[in-house]
């Protein structure tokens, strides 16, 4: 299985403060190996993915090629979330449930 972890933050993070292998640890005595360094167009392509795709539709916008601003929408798209977990928890029934 491969991931990402993206870093985020409202203030610019130097290139040495980037997380890493190194300074992210599972826990039990591993690191995460899927956070060796990648390439810059990698880079660039998984922030447009977690613009563009990832993250709610319109709640955000990519301003360079590393640079996301959020431009709104959080209280609707929380109020929609709600409302589509309660619909589908009303949906369930004894007999639906383990499908």
């Amino acid at each position: 299985m491969h991931s990402r972890i993206f870093q985020i933050s409202k203030m610019w993070i130097e290139k040495e403060n980037y997380l890493n292998e190194d300074t992210l640890h599972q826990g039990d005595g591993s690191f995460y190996d899927y956070c060796a360094e990648i390439d810059d167009e990698e880079r660039k392509e998984d922030i447009r993915y977690l613009v563009n795709t990832a993250l709610p539709k319109d709640m955000f916008e990519l301003v360079g090629d590393d640079t996301i601003r959020y431009i709104g929408g959080v209280e609707q798209w929380k109020e929609n979330f709600v409302t589509n977990i309660r619909k589908k928890a009303e949906a369930i029934t004894t007999e639906n449930m383990l499908e």
